[in-house]
């Protein structure tokens, strides 16, 4: 199978409903979708689908959705969308992912969500985002710029969230985070600053680079 077409009228894609069709390269699903749950490994180790655009009324994907589909290069969320977590393992070890916008709707970024997304560029973390889990950005080899702004509701990046991103060269910790994990950015070769609010400094060093 090397394309498939979601109609308008379907409300849920079950686990690992596609999952391991190694052809796959093309699914369309229209914008007047009614879809609202991606469930687990729903598309997992489709290592020939090249993009995915997810209409607004999806309100979950679950874990191991699109995990190991290694050609995937573009995921389209919409901004206004009703997703409010990026589960564990989504998009792991998608390795040639190069463009995805997280939803400002998006409060969580679970544990490995986008571990070995060894072509990811750059990632902006929206103002609504409180969490950010362990391994959630580990070994993104091509990571050089972490966008988080000042207004960032951000409060806990757990332990390794960054780690071995070796091209990473600076990133700021928004005022609110009161926990950064262990080794959040072990092993990040290039990583020259760590911009942290100073009334936080000396609680979060001792557990930043293990």
């Amino acid at each position: 199978m090397h394309s498939v077409i979601i109609p308008p009228s379907v409300t849920e894609i079950g686990s690992h409903a596609f999952a391991n069709c190694t052809s796959l390269s093309s699914v369309e699903i229209s914008d007047d979708s009614s879809l609202r749950a991606i469930e687990c490994g729903a598309f997992a180790n489709c290592k020939s689908l090249e993009q995915i655009s997810i209409p607004p009324y999806v309100y979950k994907i679950g874990q191991n959705a699109f995990e190991e589909c290694e050609s995937l290069e573009s995921v389209r969320l919409e901004n206004n969308c009703s997703l409010t977590s990026i589960e564990s393992n989504v998009f792991h070890s998608c390795q040639n992912l190069k463009r995805i916008s997280i939803p400002s709707s998006v409060k969580s970024i679970k544990s490995d969500s986008f571990s070995i997304c060894e072509s990811l560029p750059k990632i902006t973390i929206p103002p609504s985002v409180t969490e950010i889990g362990h391994n959630a950005f580990a070994r993104c080899g091509s990571l050089t710029e972490v966008e988080i702004s000042d207004d960032s509701s951000l409060t806990v990046i757990e332990g390794t969230a960054f780690s071995c991103c070796s091209t990473l060269k600076q990133i700021k910790i928004p005022p609110y985070v009161r926990e950064i994990g262990r080794s959040a950015f072990s092993c990040c070769s290039s990583l020259k600053q760590i911009k942290i609010p100073p009334y936080v400094r000396e609680a979060l060093l001792v557990v930043v680079i293990h």
